[in-house]
């Protein structure tokens, strides 16, 4: 499983610089899903959009999106620690653990 930060996370669901670097790098795995990256990545929409970069109705697409990822196990819904989240409540633990993937925000 791997764990992306927020700012890779939102390159996931907005085009941005850098999104394809994001996208290559977890071709196929599993991405986990922190309660912190859920407070995180609808913070990131509201700025993008308060500062003009991107619309309310993109900001809305890229929350149904996660949505759909999360349903389709795209993202795996993890605790802090990166334990898996059971559908029944519980808590499980990863089978692999997890591999934190970040992309400089700068040109090389």
């Amino acid at each position: 499983m791997t764990y992306l930060d927020t700012g890779c996370l939102v390159k996931l669901y907005y085009p941005e610089p850098q999104s394809s670097q994001v996208i290559a790098a977890i071709q196929g795995k599993p991405v986990c899903f922190t309660p912190l990256h859920k407070l995180e990545f609808v913070n990131a929409l509201h700025l993008n959009v308060f500062a003009e970069r991107h619309n309310r109705p993109s900001g809305l697409s890229a929350r149904a999106l996660v949505e759909v990822d999360l349903r389709a196990g795209v993202l795996v819904e993890t605790n802090a620690l990166g334990q898996r989240l059971s559908e029944g409540g519980g808590v499980g633990r990863t089978p692999h653990g997890s591999r934190r993937v970040s992309v400089s925000r700068h040109p090389a």
